[in-house]
This record gives structure tokens, sequence and C-alpha cells, in this order.
């Protein structure tokens, strides 16, 4: 009997502000690919803790996808 592993190894790519595909692209649209949400249940007090991290950089919007994705999202990019 072959034993094969049942977990396969993706290659996981992080795409971050600057990056040339953090922006998603649609015609006269553009928007982040990734972003933080602060809902409306969140007291002030975190929410001006929260937007004081980000805008000094100590939190960043980051996106996570497979390296299949990236080559994909590339390729309808024209990026690559």
């Amino acid at each position: 009997m072959n034993w094969s592993n049942p977990f396969k190894t993706v290659s996981i790519k992080t795409i971050k502000p600057g990056d040339k595909m953090f922006k998603i692209r649609t015609g006269f649209m553009a928007t982040d690919r990734a972003s933080l949400e602060i809902t409306n249940d969140c007291p002030s007090y975190h929410t001006q803790i929260i937007l004081e991290a980000y805008k000094k950089g100590w939190i960043k919007p980051v996106a996570h996808v497979t390296e299949k994705e990236y080559v994909l999202m590339g390729l309808s990019n024209g990026d690559l």
C-alpha cells in the first residue's frame, strides 16, 4: 500500500500596502485588497487607539493569497 501525505504544502503570499497587487482595479474604480473594519459597537476610546496605531504604522492591512491566486491575479491585471 502506498502512503501519500494528505496535507499539501501551499505557498502563501502576503500582499502589503504599496505592493503592485494590493489594489483591486475594475474599470474606473480602485480599492485596497485588505482593510481594517471598526464596527459601530467598538467603544470610541478603543477606536481612537486603533486609529492612532494605524496612522503611526503599527497596524497595517495585509492580504494573504496562495501562490496560484497570486499568479492568476497578475495575469488578469497584466502585471506579470
